[in-house]
């Protein structure tokens, strides 16, 4: 069975505040979500399925992914879009050179975007260790292990 990338996508939207994904067209909407999706994919590490099976030109991951493989990959593609805007004032105040750039209205915006990054990221960190550490909505088979039991 197969997971649309439409289900990862709308839990992704669900996750962050940003109009321009309703101000373009559908189609440039999905591409941008990709780009996400394929950071996404490249920094999630150790996934229980195989999530390099996927076709991209139907939308689609080709393994049935779980609501906590879901939730890792939408918390991922989130922290590349939050980078991927701190970049793009990054750019800005480069252009403007430091002094400049702390008198215009982009300033605080950076700074803001830079403390949601830190929270992103702690984000990203909880959502990997809750995957690692259970599996099917139970503790990993890997604690009653370190505990000396042969199986849990």
């Amino acid at each position: 069975m197969a997971t649309p990338y439409s289900s990862i996508n709308e839990m992704f939207l669900r996750k962050i505040d940003d109009p321009t994904f309703i101000e373009i067209s559908r189609g440039m909407a999905e591409d941008e979500m990709l780009g996400y999706m394929q950071q996404a994919v490249a920094n999630f590490k150790y996934p229980r399925v195989d999530i390099q099976d996927r076709d991209d030109f139907v939308g689609e991951f080709n393994q049935n992914l779980s609501y906590a493989e879901i939730e890792v990959i939408s918390t991922l593609m989130k922290a590349a879009w939050a980078r991927r805007n701190i970049m793009s004032l990054e750019n800005i105040k480069i252009q403007y050179g430091e002094r400049d750039f702390n008198r215009t209205p982009q300033a605080p915006m950076l700074n803001a975007l830079m403390r949601l990054n830190e929270s992103i990221e702690r984000e990203v960190e909880m959502a990997l260790w809750n995957y690692s550490t259970t599996e099917n909505h139970k503790p990993s088979s890997i604690f009653g292990k370190l505990a000396g039991k042969e199986e849990v």
